[in-house]
């Protein structure tokens, strides 16, 4: 059974206890306010105070016609620094921010007598010197003096916030994932993530950046923005004040409740350039590198909570991983499109090598196609072992020739500085040398036992590159081991053609001096304007003109073999987008041979100059995939590569009769 206590004769028993607010109520000077001292408080403000004082729950008391404050420790902490000083004041002073809220369920309880609970009710309080959107769920009960009247209010609750931040954020990331799905390609993807959060965040500027070095990148790929970036030259781009944030750095992430409060001169002008008056800067990075910052500015002051940072976070993981999976889906097209033109195109080589290879007897035929493979491969193989970044030129010097360096004595010597060849430069240079050491071979130095080759090279001022082949004690026998032969042939073509560069040759007895002279640089930039091999002089009448534009010398030959094989006269030769231009204006062709690709580049331009001169021309490729449908390639004759002496005839059989019915 409950027992109960006796009565206290202590008309101040109601306040006894240790709490901060029983003693703050005890010590606070009543005699001027308008409750009067505490001896004097009716009955019903004693019981309730009581109960509210020894509570636990957060809890206050609104008292009197001006619903004045009292309140206990648990309640203390939601005024903020409004506390002690809402001690005793009007309801309508300590919450000027919300009581437009609160104050119509104020009277809606006195009104009617019925107590009144919210849940999540949104209180948008200002304790800090701007806004919080902060929820509670809460309860008004009134309090009934001894003559039954309503005299005041008994409060009890607590904030929610949390909760319902968590709940929202839960929310946005399922309403995100649908936008996520729907987006396609990156640039509509990294878009649809800062409209997202700027939706949700209610912000006046959302940019995602992307850092290389931790430098913003400045390329349109790179960014996105929300809503369209002011013009950097009239302010600051958010995602630029990464720069000046310390923190991001070191991948931490930055919340500025209130930019006015800080005190770092070039980010506070940033920051005021910007119209910032809160700031969110959230990092991301892969292999502790900081690779993207995604920026929330707001033109209010806020709180940022770790929901916030966490809701920012997810959806930069989700997006950045969505972007990286597209990226990779795309380099996985690239790449296969890519391997399947390569693949091609060396199948395409190895047939016009097949059909082009002289030789007087099977055994021969197969001997010279097999070096000329292997030579290739040998090639292909240093490169790969280098993950194709480069292949020192000694070093492809050695291993080519390593098969003729035997014997008592060096029969080969090397000479020069180390240089780095690209890898498309090293696979031609590969083809040269070959040649020349195969005919060393046949026909000189290398073909007697006491010959020698001695290479040396050097890089000129005008960066060149500068190669000397010197074969000595070439047998007297030997009139002139000239460059006659399909291999000689080929190692001129690959060095003027392919390689934009210069070979000479020079003879004397028992001595055979070769001077290549080669553009040190990326090979696709050696063609500019230069037409690649002039146009013939012999026309045959009746016979119609035809200019193969093909980038690879061994593919080229084979071409005007065949051309010249089924009665067309080729006018040229040209292997660059300027160079076929040139040799259209020049030769004037009547038909066209054109590789889609050439030297990394595509062809459009000349296919549209033949298209507007009315030239017809059959495509040649690598590719298998169509052309883009607006593309002037489409709906065109094409054949694959490698390709068969059936389909070039019957293909330029029909361009043909179109010309001759013209």
């Amino acid at each position: 059974m409950l027992t109960l206590q006796d009565p206290d004769p202590n008309p101040l028993s109601f306040l006894v206890g240790n709490g901060e607010m029983a003693q703050r109520i005890r010590a606070f000077d009543w005699s001027m306010h308008p409750f009067g001292p505490p001896e004097s408080w009716p009955q019903a403000l004693r019981s309730a105070l009581g109960i509210c004082l020894n509570s636990a729950f957060p809890t206050a008391i609104y008292w009197g016609p001006e619903l004045r404050l009292l309140y206990n420790d648990a309640w203390s902490f939601i005024p903020g620094p409004r506390h002690p000083d809402c001690l005793g004041q009007r309801a309508s002073d300590v919450w000027a921010d919300i009581f437009h809220i609160i104050e119509p369920q104020f009277s809606q309880i006195i009104r009617s007598g019925e107590g009144l609970f919210v849940e999540d009710q949104h209180l948008p309080m200002k304790r800090f010197g701007y806004t919080e959107q902060t929820y509670w769920s809460y309860s008004f009960t009134p309090i009934r003096g001894a003559d039954g009247r309503i005299q005041g209010v008994f409060n009890s609750g607590n904030e929610t916030t949390q909760s319902v931040v968590k709940a929202r954020h839960s929310q946005f990331m399922l309403s995100y994932y649908e936008i996520l799905r729907n987006s396609n390609g990156t640039q509509e993807t990294m878009a649809a993530l800062c409209s997202a959060l700027g939706s949700h965040f209610d912000a006046s500027s959302v940019c995602l950046c992307t850092l290389e070095r931790g430098v913003p990148m400045a390329e349109a790929e790179a960014e996105a923005a929300w809503p369209d970036m002011p013009d950097a030259t009239s302010s600051t781009p958010l995602c630029e004040l990464a720069e000046v944030i310390d923190s991001l750095s070191r991948g931490a992430v930055a919340r500025y409740d209130n930019t006015a409060d800080v005190t770092e001169p070039a980010l506070k002008a940033a920051f005021e350039k910007q119209g910032a008056k809160a700031f969110l800067a959230v990092p991301w990075s892969e292999e502790r590198a900081v690779t993207n910052v995604l920026t929330i500015g707001l033109c209010e002051p806020r709180r940022w909570n770790d929901e916030d940072v966490s809701t920012v976070e997810k959806v930069l993981e989700r997006t950045l991983g969505a972007v990286e999976r597209e990226k990779a889906l795309q380099r996985e097209r690239i790449m296969a499109g890519e391997i399947d033109h390569r693949a091609r195109n060396l199948l395409a080589v190895v047939s016009a090598l097949a059909r082009t290879n002289d030789a007087q007897d099977v055994a021969s035929y197969r001997a010279k196609l097999l070096d000329r493979l292997m030579a290739l491969s040998q090639t292909h193989t240093l490169l790969a072992g280098d993950r194709w970044s480069g292949l020192s030129l000694r070093r492809l010097l050695h291993e080519l020739l390593a098969p003729y360096n035997y014997g008592e004595a060096s029969r080969v010597s090397l000479e020069g500085p180390p240089l780095l060849l690209q890898p498309e430069m090293a696979q031609y240079l590969g083809m040269v040398v070959h040649e020349l050491a195969t005919n060393a071979a046949k026909h000189g130095a290398l073909h007697e036992k006491q010959g020698a080759v001695r290479i040396s090279w050097h890089l000129g001022q005008d960066n060149t590159l500068h190669i000397l082949w010197r074969e000595s004690a070439i047998s007297p026998e030997v009139a002139d081991p000239s460059f006659t032969g399909f291999g000689s042939v080929l190692a001129r073509r690959v060095v003027t053609q392919q390689l934009g560069g210069t070979i000479h040759k020079t003879f004397e007895t028992g001595q055979l001096t070769v001077e290549i002279a080669l553009p040190f640089g990326p090979v696709e930039n050696r063609f500019t304007n230069r037409v690649d091999e002039a146009p013939l002089a012999v026309k045959v009448p009746g016979d119609l003109r035809v200019l193969v534009v093909e980038d690879d010398p061994i593919i080229a030959l084979d071409l005007s073999a065949a051309l010249t094989e089924l009665g067309y006269q080729v006018v040229s030769s040209a292997r660059s987008v300027q160079s076929a231009i040139a040799s259209i204006r020049e030769s004037s062709p009547q038909l066209v041979v054109l590789d889609l690709n050439l030297a990394g580049e595509t062809s459009e331009p000349v296919g549209e100059m033949l298209v507007e001169r009315g030239i017809p021309f059959l495509q040649l490729t690598g590719y298998e995939r169509d052309v883009a449908p607006n593309s002037v390639f489409a709906d065109r004759p094409r054949i694959i590569k490698p390709y068969s002496m059936s389909d070039l005839r019957r293909e330029l059989a029909e361009l043909s009769a179109t010309i001759t019915a013209d």
